[in-house]
């Protein structure tokens, strides 16, 4: 097998490039220390313990209180898994991975999904912020002071859902109606 010029031009290219890019690593020698201690007259911050507590969500089985159930026990709207879809609100995907969603359905298209998600008051300010940013709107739907409704798409099939924030807990809605069978709520 006879190799042309060129093969062997690039051949010695190539590993005169290679011992090049060796060369080019540190060889091995002492390892260099960091000390990760504070300087002899330097303040340690302690960190402050949280007072506010952590808000505790509701399973599925005691997110509505009896009334609610009730209400949608007879629509036959049972439970059933909650499955992310491309129509939900991008925000709905952190309830799924973060905290809880609850959804009803029956045997045709209706359904009521509800979800839940801790969120600290900062949070929720910059979280509303971020919404009404994109469309969504303060309407108080539902009777719920400071619901956030949410824009409709292009399927207007699923009008005025949105969230509302009580006592550390972002709330979600499919229709706002719903929430008036949530104890948070409730007055």
């Amino acid at each position: 097998m006879r190799l042309s010029a060129r093969s062997v031009i690039v051949g010695i290219g190539t590993t005169v490039l290679a011992l090049t890019l060796v060369g080019c690593t540190s060889l091995p020698g002492p390892a260099a220390t960091v000390s990760t201690a504070p300087p002899r007259n330097a303040v340690t911050p302690t960190p402050e313990a949280s007072t506010a507590p952590v808000a505790e969500l509701a399973g599925c089985d005691t997110a509505l209180d009896d009334a609610g159930n009730a209400d949608l026990a007879a629509t036959n709207l049972t439970p059933v898994d909650f499955a992310f879809q491309n129509w939900d609100y991008p925000l709905l995907a952190d309830f799924a991975a973060d905290g809880v969603v609850c959804k009803w359905a029956g045997g045709g298209d209706v359904f009521v999904v509800i979800g839940q998600l801790a969120m600290d008051e900062a949070n929720w300010e910059t979280t509303q912020a971020e919404l009404e940013a994109a469309g969504y709107q303060q309407d108080n739907a539902g009777g719920v002071d400071g619901f956030t409704n949410g824009p409709d798409g292009e399927d207007e099939s699923y009008p005025s859902r949105g969230f509302a924030w009580r006592d550390g807990i972002l709330y979600y809605a499919s229709y706002p109606g719903i929430l008036e069978f949530i104890p948070a709520f409730q007055i």
